[in-house]
């Protein structure tokens, strides 16, 4: 993601007043509920909310790969990278089966291929820092076709609210590219890109979250949850910025401030899509 233009957050409001007493792991729990799924697109913008899904995918799929290698909750991570995936092969043979031109159809029919290189990697093979730097190279592959994608299906949708979901599946994915970026370089895998990706990644996530917060199209139900996602971004922002070596609990409050984040934005995007 290079800026906000092309992507560049839980639970019932009652919740919000002790909402700061709340831990990563406190609260995971009470965002467990999974977005609204479709058996089949019917329309424009339920094409763009799998495409942007399928951009949050590519990044959460090798966070839990990376977190498994760092062994960080790796039971969990692993039932993750598992779920990540089915989820991506089920959303993509529904994208291929949508795309109404030449250029969308090719586009899906390369991303396929360069999902089936790096389901190899994330599945076939015991995570190792060897194994992380072609994963690095086929999620980069995969993460721009799914990115293209949903630019192309905005693009042929020219609806008023399909940059609010542009936005905020942006938002959503970073959630994960963030900290998939963090267990990177606490893994000692190519530190330097990482922190550079991490430093990009946030000054996005904020840019994101700031313009939905002053979309009018945003209820105060959802800016109460945007509210209530950023106790949790202050958990991995504390993480992205100590200078100390990282412990065991900080990569365990990244993994699960990151979850929440993401099932607050998948809430979210389900509102967005509704508006059409």
């Amino acid at each position: 993601m290079n800026n906000l233009n092309r992507r560049t957050l839980l639970q019932a409001p009652s919740l919000l007043a002790g909402s700061a007493s709340f831990g990563p792991a406190g609260l995971v729990g009470l965002l467990a509920a999974p977005a609204v799924s479709h058996a089949q697109i019917a329309s424009l913008p339920d094409a763009i909310e799998k495409a942007e899904a399928l951009f949050m995918l590519s990044q959460r799929a090798a966070k839990a790969y990376f977190a498994i290698g760092l062994d960080v909750r790796k039971q969990e991570a692993q039932k993750v990278l598992d779920t990540s995936v089915q989820r991506f092969d089920r959303l993509l043979t529904e994208q291929k089966a949508f795309a109404s031109t030449p250029a969308i159809k090719k586009t899906y029919a390369d991303l396929s291929a360069a999902w089936v290189d790096l389901k190899i990697e994330l599945i076939g093979k015991v995570p190792s820092k060897a194994g992380a730097s072609s994963i690095i190279a086929l999620n980069k592959s995969v993460f721009d076709l799914s990115s293209l994608g949903s630019n192309q299906l905005q693009i042929a949708a020219k609806t008023p609210n399909s940059k609010l979901q542009d936005v905020a599946g942006s938002v959503r994915m970073l959630s994960q590219r963030l900290s998939k970026n963090y267990f990177l370089k606490s893994w000692g895998v190519m530190p330097e890109v990482a922190s550079a990706e991490i430093q990009a990644a946030a000054k996005s996530y904020l840019e994101g979250k700031a313009f939905l917060l002053a979309a009018p199209q945003s209820t105060a139900s959802v800016k109460e949850k945007i509210v209530l996602a950023s106790s949790q971004w202050s958990f991995v922002e504390s993480a992205i910025n100590n200078k100390k070596a990282p412990t065991t609990a900080n990569y365990s409050d990244v993994w699960a401030a990151s979850e929440n984040i993401l099932s607050v934005m998948d809430d979210i995007c389900n509102v967005y899509f509704k508006l059409g």
